[in-house]
């Protein structure tokens, strides 16, 4: 029932560790300079600035990255918001974070990494079988840094109007579907469709149940029906959200309920894949046995 989830904020953050070092470079015959770590790199655009990172600012990047044969793997480009890094103390040389230790506002850098090295040290997933053995090119343009605390301010600015779109969108959807329901104390909505006629459920139940669950604009993102795999759990195991939860103890075995769950009582400003920050969810549920 627990989704993994993606980023929070339009304004994507990925932290990595980053840091200056000091490096010495011999010219290649690809025209890429390589540091003493063997880091190849070289400067697309260099501005003669002194304004560079510092521990825990945010670096605001244009960044693309291809494999051995060029290859798109990744680009910026389709970001609606500004793409950061969390610039942060790393003691490993020979990778991206040397890389960007190098760079300041304005710069643009063309240098190559070990594929390996980047999906496991940097990413923390496992590298291709195809990209294994091989480099991966790096073109990145530094536009900005901000600090943390400027950050951080623009992140709770964010999640201040997201909050208030919800707030809108799920009154609108209860004065249409359901105008004669009230929300519980937390907020939650809990509007029964079947009457059950068995047991209650109480903390420390374990129960089975069959479900499907929505966006508010209808859109289901996932079904036990249709994969005919009731869900079992115990309550008050934080197995499933709170707000799930909260709605079952109300219903009776045998029971069906539509049960409306704010973000505050699912998924939160983070959100977990495939539910966005901020969301609504909708559980069409049918309480099938109490144990």
């Amino acid at each position: 029932m627990k989704i993994r989830f993606k980023p929070y904020f339009n304004i994507t953050i990925i932290i990595l560790g980053l840091t200056s070092l000091f490096f010495s470079c011999k010219t290649t015959k690809n025209e890429y300079e390589i540091t003493e770590s063997g880091l190849e790199y070289k400067y697309l655009v260099k501005k003669d600035t002194t304004v560079q990172v510092k521990l825990n600012d945010y670096m605001v990047m244009d960044v693309k990255y291809y494999s051995v044969h060029d290859s798109l793997l990744f680009t910026t480009e389709s970001f609606s918001g500004k793409f950061r890094m969390k610039y942060k103390d790393a003691s490993k040389k020979g990778d991206i974070n040397e890389a960007l230790g190098m760079m300041k506002v304005g710069d643009s850098m063309s240098f190559k990494v070990d594929a390996k090295t980047f999906y496991t040290e940097t990413r923390h997933d496992s590298c291709p079988k195809n990209l294994l053995g091989t480099k991966i090119r790096f073109e990145i343009a530094l536009r900005e840094i901000q600090t943390e605390t400027i950050v951080n301010q623009l992140k709770k600015e964010f999640s201040e109007r997201e909050r208030e779109k919800e707030s809108t969108l799920l009154n609108d959807f209860i004065t249409k579907n359901y105008p004669d329901s009230k929300p519980t104390k937390s907020g939650l909505f809990v509007i029964p469709t079947k009457q059950g006629k068995g047991l209650q459920p109480k903390i420390g139940n374990k129960v089975t149940v069959h479900y499907i669950a929505h966006f508010i604009n209808g859109e289901i993102f996932t079904n036990s029906y249709r994969k005919n795999r009731p869900f079992i759990f115990t309550l008050g195991k934080q197995e499933v959200i709170e707000g799930l939860e909260e709605g079952l103890l109300t219903m009776k075995q045998g029971g069906k309920s539509v049960i409306i769950i704010p973000s505050k009582l699912a998924y939160g400003e983070e959100g977990r894949r495939p539910v966005p920050p901020n969301s609504t969810i909708v559980f069409e549920i049918e309480l099938l046995s109490v144990n």
